[in-house]
């Protein structure tokens, strides 16, 4: 797997690890209903996000 890929993944967990520490009582109970399938896909999408972020600012810089 690609590195930009396994760094992005290591750094949603870390964002959801963070959240949860400083997150209201329904942020987190609603975190911990989420299936593992949920997850991924929800991994999935932010990643696509980060990406495409990444991607659409670097149109605007040229």
């Amino acid at each position: 797997m690609d590195k930009a890929i396994m760094d992005l993944k290591q750094d949603f967990h870390a964002h959801l690890r963070t959240s949860q520490g400083g997150a209201s009582t329904s942020t987190r109970s609603s975190l911990a209903i989420l299936t593992q399938e949920e997850l991924r896909e929800l991994e999935h999408a932010w990643i696509a996000l980060v990406v495409w972020k990444r991607n659409h600012t670097h149109e605007f810089a040229r």
